[in-house]
């Protein structure tokens, strides 16, 4: 559960970055292509970057609260619980809807509440209880606005992509590396006149392009799955708990590994 919730800290900040490379990506097309960037437009990535970077927190601190409750035999087991806790509970206190997106699952304000029920627990099972609609609650909201997430890799990809054919046409993108993969495994750069034709460097170059957009979309694509799956897993694990049962397993989520490959290739 410690590393579900840190990939989900991860992956929310990963999109947190994709929000700040479309907005440099729209200023570079502004000086390029001429197309205004608005100030409005500009002021509606800042708010979804804000309500990102707010998700990632709450992330963490669901990350904090189970980290804590695994140490509940420790001497400050009681304090530490009741810091996460409270950390937790003003993070969803604070959640707000996407400019874009759909409105915040109703369970998320009434999670609140229960976390604040979770300070006094001192067992796992009976903190299980109060945990179990909170963690539901998070899963909720991630399915709710996973369509929004897949929205903005969705547009910062096919962005990209434009702004990658206009400068191929404009003659802007150097052709060495198109060059290197044929000579680096014999230890060879490229040397590539300027004088050289463009035209079939540039069909090369565009069909790359169109290659890795289209490859970047199913990554992130598998990753949003693979995040669901695995906050769905979390629920589903927590409320076995809480409803005495016990967990049948207790090892990372193997959907995890395609929302890990799509953050550290963003990295």
């Amino acid at each position: 559960m410690t590393t579900t919730a840190k990939d989900l800290g991860d992956y929310y900040s990963a999109l947190t970055q994709v929000i700040d490379d479309i907005v440099k990506l729209n200023e570079l097309q502004s000086v390029v292509l001429g197309v205004p960037f608005i100030a409005s437009d500009r002021a509606q990535f800042a708010d979804t970057a804000q309500e990102l970077q707010k998700r990632a927190e709450l992330a963490r601190a669901v990350q904090g609260v189970v980290s804590a409750f695994s140490q509940l035999s420790g001497s400050n087991a009681s304090a530490d619980v009741s810091d996460a806790a409270a950390k937790l509970g003003q993070d969803l206190v604070s959640i707000r809807a996407l400019p874009t997106g759909s409105p915040v699952p109703d369970a998320i304000s009434q999670a609140e509440k229960l976390v604040v029920q979770l300070i006094q627990e001192h067992k796992e099972r009976d903190a299980a209880k109060a945990m179990d609609n909170t963690f539901a609650a998070l899963a909720d909201l991630y399915s709710e606005e996973r369509s929004t997430y897949d929205s903005i890799n969705r547009t910062y990809v096919i962005l990209a992509k434009s702004l990658a054919n206009a400068l191929v046409d404009r003659d802007m993108v150097d052709r060495i590396g198109l060059a290197a993969p044929a000579l680096q495994p014999f230890g060879l750069a490229p040397r590539i006149s300027s004088t050289a034709p463009a035209e079939g460097f540039q069909e090369l170059a565009k069909l790359q392009i169109n290659e890795q957009a289209a490859a970047q979309i199913t990554a992130h694509q598998k990753a949003s799955t693979g995040m669901q799956q695995a906050l769905l897993e979390m629920s589903k694990r927590i409320h076995l708990l809480a409803t005495k049962k016990g967990m049948s397993s207790r090892g990372a989520p193997l959907s995890l590994a395609d929302v890990e490959k799509w953050i550290a290739k963003l990295a």
